[in-house]
């Protein structure tokens, strides 16, 4: 990213690399991802068991670190790439290749296979796929719009782009004049962070109008809502969800030829921008945490979104990904009916929180309870995503005739749980 300069690419500012907070919340923003997303994506693709790559119902945690050096060596093709040369001038023995350990004096052979494979994949999704563009080309337009960059100006554009925590400090710097001076006159710290703000302000009206395909300038509501939607698409949760979309369609494909996975990759991702171009649910209700309608809301009513639910951002890609006729049909199908199941049951068990101890209601109340969640769950899918209500009852037949016989017992990761209680 640091060597991108071209336009319409992802660039280092479009990066959070100098947050003063561990895995802390993004905070500027310019940037679509941050160092701790980009590494738990990475760590994923390569490292994780592959049960839980090709299993899409599989948990999405298990509390140990990722460990899977056999992936390691697969994803990054290194029986192919590294040549009996390589592998005698840098004392190369694959099989003992670690996360961390392997020999230093190579550490730039191994980097380009990761560069050839996984490091591909990723940077092009991250300027490719529909909202990161739309992010991207924003970011290109505020910046372009408020040249030219004199005074305070250049104070705001580098705190803004140049990263070093320049926009942390200044905001330091303009509160800690705030409080010390209490006066009319504003420092150059205090003007160049009204300057940043209102660029920043442009920017999220153009990232508005541009993701909701707008021919108007957006209003406060759809600015809100745009927002919220930007939350989930930087979250680790959703990107570690998109690319383990990707690791799980490679394997069950069983694409092991670098070229192929990567036109694969080009020909998902034009898939996936034509649902966001041509289904209003996909770019306005699908993500949107806000929405009742949403499948996002569903999942979970909250806006908290916790790394452990990228299983859930991973079935959304694959509902993105899926075609009447193809390779992949098959594939994503099981995942689809899998989680349309899960979905159906852990709102039923809501519902029922929500009303009474199961074993207090009657049969007709059980029937009611089954009744609603349906509906609730139909309409979801029909907003979020235009499926039709057909395909949901096929897949949720079995649920609904064992809904009143399920449990309260949750399954969930005890993070999860915890977030289910809060929202509750």
């Amino acid at each position: 990213m640091k060597n991108n300069t071209k336009a319409k690419t992802i660039q280092l500012h479009h990066t959070e690399y100098d947050n003063p907070r561990d895995r802390a919340r993004i905070s500027r923003p310019f940037a679509l991802t941050d160092v701790y997303t980009l590494f738990s994506s990475v760590r994923s693709v390569l490292l994780l068991d592959d049960n839980r790559v090709r299993q899409p119902m599989a948990s999405p945690s298990g509390g140990k670190q990722p460990a899977n050096y056999l992936r390691l060596h697969r994803e990054l093709d290194l029986e192919n790439t590294l040549t009996e040369d390589d592998k005698e001038r840098y004392d190369i023995i694959i099989s003992d290749i670690r996360q961390n350990d392997y020999p230093r004096k190579a550490e730039e052979k191994l980097r380009q296979c990761f560069e050839d494979t996984w490091g591909q994949v990723i940077v092009n999704s991250l300027q490719k796929l529909y909202p990161f563009a739309e992010h991207i080309k924003a970011v290109e337009t505020v910046l372009l719009e408020n040249e030219p960059y004199t005074g305070v100006n250049h104070i705001a554009k580098t705190a803004l782009v140049e990263g070093q925590g320049l926009r942390h400090t200044l905001d330091q710097q303009q509160s800690y004049d705030k409080d010390r001076l209490k006066i009319d006159n504003q420092t150059n710290a205090q003007k160049a962070w009204k300057a940043l703000q209102r660029i920043e302000g442009d920017f999220e009206k153009i990232r508005t109008r541009l993701y909701l395909q707008l021919d108007r300038n957006p209003n406060t509501e759809e600015i809100n809502k745009v927002n919220r939607i930007y939350d989930c698409f930087r979250s680790s949760a959703f990107q570690n969800g998109l690319f383990m979309a990707f690791a799980y369609l490679k394997d069950k494909m069983d694409i092991e030829d670098k070229e192929m996975f990567s036109k694969n990759i080009d020909k998902w991702i034009t898939r996936i921008n034509g649902k966001f171009h041509g289904t209003e649910g996909v770019r306005t209700t699908l993500f949107d945490h806000g929405n009742p309608k949403s499948l996002r809301y569903i999942f979970k009513p909250s806006g908290g979104l916790m790394p452990s639910y990228w299983s859930f951002f991973r079935y959304i890609v694959l509902e993105l990904l899926s075609i009447k006729r193809g390779p992949e049909t098959k594939i994503i199908n099981l995942a689809k009916t899998g989680w349309r199941e899960k979905l159906y049951t852990e709102l039923y068990k809501r519902k029922v929180k929500e009303i009474g101890p199961l074993e207090e209601l009657d049969n007709s109340n059980g029937n009611r309870i089954d009744l609603l969640s349906y509906n609730e769950l139909v309409d979801a899918y029909s907003a979020s995503l235009s499926v039709e209500e057909e395909d949901i009852k096929q897949d949720l037949s079995d649920s609904r005739k064992s809904g009143t016989q399920f449990t309260l017992d949750n399954d969930l990761d005890e993070d999860e749980a915890e977030d289910t209680d809060e929202t509750q």
